[in-house]
Formats: structure tokens, C-alpha cells, sequence
């Protein structure tokens, strides 16, 4: 990740989309439709910790310009 991520605000824009903290694990973000599509945040360091399943999906993702991005227009 880059140095200038964001943790606190990519927690916060994945709660906004659903996403919820285990009643559990305090630490641990999981996805509302898919529990083993979750991160792990440890707040002495402001680092995320994805889940194996989440790391493979991210794999999947094609990086693009938002220049190229239909979406962003």
C-alpha cells in the first residue's frame, strides 16, 4: 500500500458500505455478506490485515487510470 493510505478513512468508507466489526473480534472488519472477506486492523500501528480469501479476490482487481474509467466521468 502506499505510504499516504488511509486507514481510518478506508475503515470508515467500508462501514458506510456495509461492512460491520465482529461482536467478537474487536479488531476484525467483516464483509456483511461473505464473513471470510474481512480485515484485520491493529490501531497501534494504523495497519489493515486482509483475510486469504480477500487477498485473492484483490488480486483479481485490474488497476485503472482515472482518466480510462468510465465510472469516474
Amino acid at each position: 500500500m502506499p505510504e499516504s493510505f488511509d486507514a481510518k478513512g478506508f475503515i470508515r468508507a467500508m462501514l458506510d458500505r456495509g461492512w460491520h466489526w465482529s461482536e467478537s473480534d474487536a479488531g476484525l472488519l467483516i464483509h456483511p455478506g461473505d464473513h471470510d472477506l474481512c480485515l484485520r486492523y491493529d490501531a497501534l500501528t494504523d495497519h489493515l490485515t486482509v483475510s486469504p480469501k480477500l487477498d485473492e479476490y484483490l488480486k483479481l482487481v485490474i488497476p485503472t487510470p482515472p482518466s480510462k474509467c468510465r465510472f469516474l466521468r
